[in-house]
Formats: structure tokens, sequence, C-alpha cells
């Protein structure tokens, strides 16, 4: 998925949840550098879609601490786009660096998505989805966690279905550039 379809999906989940001043400067930039990160960062295990779906959910991308200039921080020390923790990240980290660093809060967040899939054994995406009540709430399950794991599931198939839509306008996009091209050799 290219970062272009990313942060199209990222626009489009904000707008149906009635985000405002996306169109500012500082705004716009953070939500590209997200986008960015997770296209970079994305793997076969721990797809786009399920990063998309965290940030959404943890932090709403952090767009509107990007336009205070500041970063995501909970009261239980939970940091940056996707609210880790840094003394429960598998990677070395601090909270500053987790909020100020996309590419490098992207990157832990694989870390940990990695380190769930292997210490349950977790194989496709419906047992993720059920499996992500762990990433809210650590070794235990309750409903609050849960209901947390719904939401996650709930918002990654809707960024499934915005990845097709959003697959199809850049084809109809690379489709026009081509027509107006062999129009102008004509």
């Amino acid at each position: 998925m290219t970062a272009e379809t990313i942060l199209y999906i990222i626009l489009s989940l904000l707008r149906a949840d009635n985000a405002n001043n996306l169109d500012q400067p500082q705004v716009h930039q953070h939500l590209v550098e997200v986008s960015q990160a997770i296209h970079t960062h994305s793997t076969k295990s721990v797809p786009a879609v399920r990063l998309i779906s965290l940030a959404y959910n943890e932090s709403r991308f952090g767009y509107k601490y990007a336009l205070k200039g500041t970063y995501p921080k909970s009261s239980w020390n939970a940091c940056g786009v996707y609210q880790q923790v840094p003394k429960f990240s598998k990677i070395k980290t601090t909270c500053l660096k987790l909020g100020t660093d996309v590419d490098h809060a992207t990157k832990v967040a694989v870390a940990y998505l990695d380190y769930m899939i292997d210490r349950w054994d977790i194989k496709g995406s419906k047992k993720m989805d059920k499996r992500m009540c762990h990433y809210y709430s650590g070794n235990r399950c309750d409903a609050e966690a849960r209901a947390y794991s719904k939401r996650h599931r709930k918002i990654r198939l809707k960024a499934q279905k915005l990845k097709t839509k959003g697959n199809r306008k850049v084809a109809r996009k690379k489709a026009r550039r081509v027509d107006s091209k062999k129009a102008s050799v004509i």
C-alpha cells in the first residue's frame, strides 16, 4: 500500500469522525509523516491497515496534538500516536521520543505487535483482532479490553474498504495522466 493511499484512508477516517482543522499545515504535515511511517514499517504480519486502526483508536493519529505543537500522553504514561508505555516497549525508548518521532513510534508499535504474535502464536487477522485486547490492557482481557478489540476490528475493516476505494482513485488518476499524454502526442 502506498503512502498516498494510507494518507487517503487517514483523512477519510478523520473526516467521518468530524475532525476539525485538517487543512492546517502543521496537522497535514503530521498526517503525512504518520502515513509515510506506516508505509515504511508495515510488514506482512503487521499490515498497514492494522497500524492505521491502532493509531486511530489510540489517539486519532494525534492530529489535535500536532495542532497544539505537543504529543499525546495519557495519565498512565502512554505516549505518542500509538499510546505506548516506554517501560513495556520491546525497543529501548523514551516518552519524548515516542511522542515526537512518529517513525520511531511506528517501529516500536510493530515490534510490540510482532511480540504479541509470537507470544500468543497468532495466525490470521481475525485472531489478531481478538488478541488486540492485550495491546490495550497487557496480560488480562477484561470487558473493557474486549470492547477495545471490537472497535479495533471495526476500524481495521473500514480501513480495508477505504484501501480498495483509494487504490481505485489512484488508478483513475494514473489512467487520466496516460490519456492526457496520448492526447498531447496526437
